[in-house]
């Protein structure tokens, strides 16, 4: 669960950038903020992103 609150707080920290520093950045920096942000909502779901395939049993 640690993780998880660190990857929140780095998008909070990316968001409030922005507010303070009043300056546009890159596209690039808002790739990777969506990026971020697709990651930290993959983070918080409690399940596999995949479900697992049976297996054939003989």
């Amino acid at each position: 669960m640690q993780h998880r609150k660190g990857i929140f707080f780095a998008i909070l920290a990316a968001l409030l950038s922005l507010i303070l520093f009043q300056q546009i950045p890159d596209p690039l920096y808002f790739a990777a903020l969506g990026f971020m942000i697709l990651g930290a909502w993959l983070s918080a779901q409690d399940g596999p992103l995949l479900p697992r395939r049976r297996s054939k049993q003989r």
